[in-house]
């Protein structure tokens, strides 16, 4: 499988030959961005973002927990391909810059809030040490105390909504682990969270600061009339048009990590817009460039 994510801009260039000749045998869907050059960065993206405190802690998938029910396993399958063509050193290095962050609960588990697609990805890549880090412990609470401080309105560290959106889960309801049969059929899949990583990569959307950003985009993007992808091939043309065509409209303006397109005049003052960015605390990527058009790219060879 050959996916977005393996697409290195800086390697590749626009030379579609060249791009044939490393993909021989495979059957691919490229999405290419033209105007300007190819504005595909390598993986992983180049929008900087602060981490937050903690300390790194080694740590077995026994010992960590899930903080959310949607997933994209088409997104898991990409980035498991990745990062098993990395050699063992650039995967420690991998696992050590995207160590999840966690809060260590009464349980004795530490409860991971992002980073879910890449422990499912190190997990089938067959990982079983890699690092967390701690930013908050609640060893010593009870369950409530902790229960509270994950759902807390103003820094949720638990996503308790469905794929289109609805609060229909419970603390309780969600896996147990990563890597029981049992946990991981409780995962509803949703691929219209990987169209929303086509668009990061694509740089339509911004690294956003606001807790699960990506969830927004994604829930957005189906109301918004978005079409699914399909299992094969992996993401077809129709979809990801769709998706970038919403990216750039102003059905989006309110998302986490808009940017809105050269030319266009906002409906809102910006007053509004600075005030909304503001509680956004959206993050500014450097050398971000909107790409006019998207093209995808079918070669069976």
């Amino acid at each position: 499988m050959f996916l977005l994510d393996d697409l290195n801009a800086d390697e590749q260039g626009c030379d579609l030959e060249t791009v044939k000749q490393n993909m021989s045998g495979l059957r691919i869907l490229l999405t290419l961005l033209i105007g300007g050059g190819l504005l595909i960065s390598s993986w992983p993206l180049a929008a900087k973002e602060s981490k937050p405190k903690g300390k790194l802690v080694k740590v077995r998938f026994a010992q960590v927990r899930p903080t959310q029910r949607v997933i994209s396993w088409l997104l898991v399958g990409a980035k498991t391909y990745r990062f098993r063509k990395l050699t063992e050193k650039n995967q420690q290095k991998r696992m050590r810059d995207e160590a999840p962050t966690a809060i260590k609960g009464p349980d004795g588990k530490y409860w991971v809030s992002d980073h879910h697609h890449e422990l499912f990805s190190w997990h089938d890549a067959g990982i079983d040490e890699f690092y967390v880090l701690e930013t908050e412990d609640f060893s010593d609470r009870t369950m409530e105390e902790f229960e509270e401080r994950m759902t807390r309105e103003d820094d949720p560290k638990v996503y308790l909504k469905d794929e289109n959106g609805n609060k229909v889960f419970t603390m309780r309801d969600l896996p147990q682990s990563f890597t029981e049969k049992e946990d991981r059929e409780l995962f509803i899949n949703d691929d219209f969270r990987y169209l929303v990583h086509l668009l990061k990569m694509a740089k339509l959307i911004k690294k956003s600061a606001k807790a699960f950003a990506d969830f927004e985009w994604s829930v957005a993007l189906r109301q918004w009339g978005g079409i699914a992808l399909d299992w094969w091939p992996f993401f077809n043309r129709a979809a990801t048009e769709k998706a970038f065509e919403f990216a750039r409209s102003e059905a989006a303006q309110d998302l986490p990590g808009y940017i809105r397109p050269k030319g266009s005049k906002s409906s809102k003052s910006s007053k509004t817009s600075k005030i909304s960015k503001e509680k956004e605390g959206t993050l500014e990527p450097e050398g971000v460039q909107v790409a006019p058009c998207a093209e995808v790219f079918d070669g069976t060879l």
